[in-house]
């Protein structure tokens, strides 16, 4: 009986270990097949990173271009209007000092009139101003300054609208 229950013995540790040895093999298997499939997830994920990394790239540089164009035509229309104010105003004087240090402390305007007298194109007019100049010395702005000035004012308004613009549009996914 010895032998008997020492065969069966030997019979059961053998299927033991053929079953451990087998579930073995499907679990090395099915992680196998678990990292495949992760390789293969990472690598679409990466695949569609570059993809919309390419796209988002070449939405930016569109908007550039369209940008360098605008700024360009922007540049040239105020050439032309600066051109146009020269005769359409007077070099007379416009604003005096103490207008003019009100203006350059204003929040959002900083005119650099505050620093120095000679750091702004709105000080100090020409000798050749007409009608009544101020007195020597006194600081002031003349009609053509103010113009330009408001000139170039508006061409950095509309930069600023229009970088506002592209920013919405890139980030809107629009070209």
């Amino acid at each position: 009986m010895g032998k008997i229950l020492f065969a069966v013995f030997i019979i059961f540790c053998c299927g033991l270990l053929s079953g451990w040895s087998w579930q073995g093999a499907r679990a090395e298997a099915r992680i196998q097949t678990i990292k495949a499939e992760q390789e293969k997830a990472t690598g679409d994920a990466a695949r569609q990173a570059a993809k919309d990394l390419k796209s988002a790239q070449d939405r930016a540089d569109a908007i550039d271009n369209a940008a360098a164009i605008r700024t360009a035509d922007l540049e040239q229309k105020l050439q032309e209007k600066r051109n146009a104010l020269k005769t359409a105003t007077f070099n007379r004087p416009c604003l005096g000092g103490p207008a003019l240090r009100l203006l350059g402390e204003s929040p959002g305007l900083k005119l650099g009139l505050a620093e120095t007298a000679t750091a702004s194109p709105l000080y100090r007019g020409s000798s050749t101003a007409a009608a009544d100049p101020p007195n020597e010395g006194e600081d002031y702005a003349t009609d053509t300054q103010i113009a330009d000035w408001i000139a170039g004012a508006a061409v950095l308004y509309e930069r600023c609208r229009g970088r506002i613009r592209d920013i919405r549009a890139w980030s809107d996914g629009e070209k």
